[in-house]
């Protein structure tokens, strides 16, 4: 159903059948919320927002928490996404998207440790988490250790290779590593993903996360001038700009 719409990362079909979902079932908790991942990882946040907001009043368990903690670390408020993971995991401390978020707001905070020891507890309680991978990589980009990130994000594309997320997780990837053909190839797909009514929202957001040659046709593997000094470390705020909703019925 649109649970898996929305797992598949397929975001175009995703938002036409989860609109027609929230006029038939608009008292269900879950399709607000897949509605509301599909809003926010196309751009869509005030709405998005507000799904969120009447999944919340519908339900508030621990998965509607974790979503609430989800939308902190998109709008960059890591203390607002921890008290609400931190609730959700007092309510249920095995679930493991709530132990994702939280190895997410450990890496906004340059607590690298911290975040290892979270996703480590993911690798054992769901070690086939489709998002895992995606977190992986962003976990060993910020140690630099780029070479490990780019398998992951690579990984994490092979099985959601239509999820925009995961798509732009790789770009930045590839953009810090110098592999600009490979990043413009993957902000096309992004883009190829994106509703029409979203896309100038996206391409602003993807010049801003990819340089301004991101639409550039291939060049030879030729960056910006932000590039100028060789390949860059990711920004600390990645995780939380590139975080996703993690959903659960």
């Amino acid at each position: 159903g649109l649970t898996q719409l929305d797992n598949s990362g397929d975001t175009r079909a995703g938002l036409a059948d989860s609109e027609l979902a929230v006029k038939l079932t608009p008292s269900s908790a879950t399709v607000r919320s897949v509605r509301a991942a599909l809003l926010l990882a196309t751009g869509g946040v005030e709405a998005g927002t507000r799904e969120l907001d009447a999944a919340f009043s519908l339900r508030s368990d621990a998965p509607r928490r974790n979503n609430l903690a989800t939308l902190g670390l998109l709008s960059g408020n890591a203390d607002a996404a921890a008290k609400e993971v931190a609730a959700a995991l007092a309510e249920a401390p095995d679930y493991a998207l709530a132990h994702v978020t939280l190895a997410t707001v450990h890496l906004m905070r340059g607590e690298q440790d911290l975040a290892r020891v979270e996703l480590e507890k993911v690798e054992r309680l769901e070690p086939g988490l489709p998002v895992l991978p995606q977190i992986w990589a962003q976990y060993y980009a910020s140690a630099n250790d780029m070479d490990q990130a780019l398998a992951k994000a690579q990984e994490a594309v092979r099985i959601r290779p239509r999820d925009t997320q995961a798509l732009l997780v790789l770009a930045r990837i590839d953009r810090a590593t110098g592999r600009y053909d490979d990043m413009r190839k993957q902000a096309r797909a992004i883009m190829a993903r994106v509703p029409s009514d979203q896309s100038d929202r996206m391409k602003e957001l993807l010049r801003s996360m990819l340089g301004p040659t991101v639409f550039e046709a291939e060049s030879g593997d030729r960056g910006d001038a932000d590039d100028a000094g060789g390949p860059q470390r990711l920004d600390r705020r990645d995780p939380g700009r590139l975080a996703r909703l993690r959903l659960a019925d």
